[in-house]
């Protein structure tokens, strides 16, 4: 499950570029497809962070 989700985050970051992960054992493709949405709310929050303890 952790190697999908990190997959899931590395193929949601860049479809295009990362598309060899999709299929042939590894990232299956019925995950593939909330992948793009999952990197938006991962990279969303992680910007909100820092925000949240700056002074």
């Amino acid at each position: 499950m952790r190697l999908y989700n990190v997959m899931c985050w590395i193929y949601g970051s860049d479809p295009i570029k990362y598309s060899r992960l999709v299929g042939g054992g590894s990232l299956p493709e019925d995950r593939a497809v909330r992948c793009p949405e999952e990197w938006d709310r991962m990279a969303k929050a992680w910007q909100r962070l820092p925000a949240e303890y700056q002074p």
